[in-house]
């Protein structure tokens, strides 16, 4: 039996968001079970797209996936790398949001059991 080696790294996916022509952001497009687990710990109502749950894990799920983005601010006339944190996720666009967790789960959103095309 041939060995492999285990390694940590987890397939990713870079896309463009709408509102931002130029952007690339890299995602992770798969969770392991412990990232699974403590969503599912942490947002227990998730399933039920009623409860205010599902939303929030959904935030998480896209927070959690982010790998890294070619966003900016400018600060003190200085370009900075924008951070990666919940509260610049939120200035994004819905539709943003949408893109972004359409390309970690491969489904689309408005329709949960359609596989989304590479």
């Amino acid at each position: 039996m041939t060995k492999i080696t285990f390694t940590d790294s987890k397939p990713t996916k870079t896309v463009e968001l709408p509102s931002f022509k130029g952007s690339q952001v890299e995602v992770f497009t798969d969770m392991t079970v412990a990232e699974q687990r403590a969503i599912t710990k942490e947002f227990p109502n998730a399933s039920d797209s009623k409860h205010p749950d599902a939303e929030k894990a959904g935030r998480s799920i896209i927070l959690r996936s982010i790998k890294s983005w070619n966003f900016v601010e400018e600060i003190n006339s200085k370009e900075i790398d924008m951070a990666i944190t919940e509260e610049n996720l939120e200035r994004f666009c819905m539709r943003d949001l949408k893109v972004l967790l359409e390309a970690i789960t491969g489904k689309s959103i408005d329709d949960p059991t359609s596989e989304k095309k590479s």
